[in-house]
C-alpha cells in the first residue's frame, strides 16, 4: 500500500505514469477500462427462498404501512446523497480543461477544484491555496 501524502508530487507523477499535463482521451479510456467507473455501485438484494417468504410476507403485511415510509426516506435518501457526490468535475485531458462527469475519474487524471466543490474521488494536490476540508465521506 502506497502512502501518498508523504510521496513527492514527482513521484507521484512517475508512480501513476503521467503528468502535469494530464492524460490523453486514449490513455484515460485505457485506465478506465482497467480501474472502472468512479461512482458507488448499486447492490440487489437476492430472491429469498420458499420458506423464508411465508416469513416475510406475514411480516411485510403486518409492517406494510410503516416499510412503504421508511423505504421511501431511505430511497430519498440514497438519491439525495448520489446527487451531492459532485456528478461533475473539471477534468484535464488531451491537454485542454473540459467538464466530465465524476464517473470517469481515474489514477493519474488531472483535476481542477475551487472553492465550494466537492472533491469527487481520492486527490492529490500539486499546487494551490492552504485547504480547509469540511467533511469526510468513507466507504
Amino acid at each position: 500500500m502506497v502512502y501518498w501524502e508523504n510521496v513527492l508530487v514527482e513521484e507521484v507523477f512517475e508512480q501513476l505514469r503521467c503528468n502535469r499535463h494530464g492524460l490523453t482521451s486514449v490513455a484515460a479510456e485505457e485506465r478506465l477500462r482497467i480501474f472502472g467507473r468512479n461512482k458507488l455501485e448499486e447492490k440487489e438484494g437476492k430472491p429469498p427462498d420458499s420458506q423464508d417468504f411465508v416469513g416475510i410476507v406475514t411480516l411485510l403485511f403486518i409492517n406494510s404501512t410503516t416499510s412503504s415510509i421508511e423505504e421511501t426516506n431511505a430511497g430519498n435518501a440514497a438519491a439525495a446523497l448520489m446527487a451531492r457526490l459532485a456528478p461533475k468535475s473539471k477534468v484535464l485531458l488531451d491537454g485542454k480543461w473540459s467538464e466530465q462527469d465524476a464517473a470517469i475519474l481515474i489514477p493519474g487524471v488531472i483535476i481542477s477544484i475551487m472553492l465550494g466543490d466537492i472533491i469527487p474521488a481520492d486527490a492529490c494536490f500539486l499546487e494551490g491555496d492552504p485547504l480547509k476540508i469540511d467533511q469526510v465521506f468513507e466507504k
